[in-house]
């Protein structure tokens, strides 16, 4: 199935898997960075295409290459694998889009992804197993100290962030079966659920300079967005809604806007929003950028850039606009870097 025949601005096609009469194709139409839908389309003997494709389930995170069962009338498929969630599932659907529409989770397959079947029907998966911890160093005459576990459980936590109090923490676990933001105390003890999204990845949480707020991302439909909420988990306001993914969100420092990434244009740039649903998101960076973070005095935004192999650096410019300037040419990861009155670290 040729990409030149997507509609315009259709995401890419990938992952194709065909049906066991060779007569229907299936594959996955991704609509941005993370999320996609399963789409079929007939095919003549030489595989040429019939007809347009047609979706059979809404965008979802992480989904991985369909799979017909032996007799061609279903598809099996991953949702939320690939590391974009921490509890993938198999899931199954009718292969006509006449049929079920309805997913339905293949039984004894969470946690599953990367599926198999057989010609007699045996199916195998992959399942990851992910059990991450947050840990606390200490700082000893500004030296690192010992390091000991902070938060931990059987499952993944991970993504701290402290208050500017330094009386909070906010955290992501999938302990409760589905990656939800938490919060404790700087010891580690009182942990509470914040939030009880119904979605595959709900993370990124960040306290405003204030500690009244909290900013954090989720996608209930499928594509990542904005949410904000109060440290008693009130029902969240919506910030963004647009069929792209906007990740990685970071406070300006008076506390009045968001900085966040999104491909919304394209390409990863850095964005700012005001605090109002329904405000109109502004495009800061021009040449690529990723995680971002404002200086302490707000008039710096320094933030990260994927080059062209992959790498990442770190760039500054001024917060109101202006040049772009490298600044740590080589860096690990795109949120390997945080913002403080001593200096840069990374």
């Amino acid at each position: 199935f040729s990409a030149r025949r997507q509609a315009p601005g259709a995401g890419s096609s990938a992952l194709p898997s065909l049906s066991p009469d060779g007569r229907t194709l299936a594959f996955v139409r991704s609509r941005n960075a993370i999320a996609g839908a399963i789409h079929v389309v007939g095919v003549t003997p030489g595989l040429e295409p019939e007809g347009e494709p047609i979706p059979l389930t809404p965008n979802r995170p992480g989904l991985s290459r369909p799979v017909f069962t032996p007799d061609g009338e279903r598809l099996v498929y991953a949702e939320g694998g690939g590391g974009w969630t921490s509890s993938p599932s198999l899931m199954s659907i009718s292969a006509s889009p006449g049929g079920d529409a309805t997913p339905r989770r293949v039984l004894g397959g969470d946690g599953g992804e990367s599926p198999s079947l057989s010609r007699v029907g045996s199916l195998v998966f992959v399942r990851p197993i992910t059990d991450l911890n947050v840990w606390r160093l200490s700082m000893e005459n500004g030296r690192p100290g010992h390091a000991a576990p902070l938060v931990t459980s059987t499952r993944s936590d991970g993504g701290p962030s402290f208050s500017t109090d330094g009386k909070r923490i906010a955290f992501s676990s999938d302990r409760s079966g589905s990656a939800q933001l938490w919060t404790a105390l700087p010891d580690g003890s009182r942990q509470v659920r914040l939030t009880s999204m119904t979605t595959g990845n709900t993370s990124g949480g960040h306290f405003s300079p204030d500690g009244r707020r909290i900013v954090y991302v989720s996608n209930p439909d499928g594509d990542m967005d904005l949410f904000l909420t109060t440290p008693n988990g009130r029902e969240p306001t919506r910030l963004t809604r647009d069929p792209a993914h906007d990740s990685a969100p970071s406070w300006s420092r008076d506390g009045a806007s968001v900085y966040f990434a999104s491909d919304r244009d394209g390409g990863f740039q850095v964005w700012k929003t005001a605090l109002e649903p329904g405000a109109v998101p502004v495009r800061v960076t021009r040449g690529g950028g990723f995680s971002s973070r404002e200086s302490d005095d707000g008039r710096t935004l320094y933030f990260a850039r994927q080059a062209e192999d992959g790498g990442w650096s770190v760039w500054q410019m001024p917060s109101a606009g202006g040049d772009e300037t490298l600044l740590v040419p080589r860096l690990a990861w795109h949120w390997f870097f945080d913002v403080t009155a001593a200096g840069v670290y990374y």
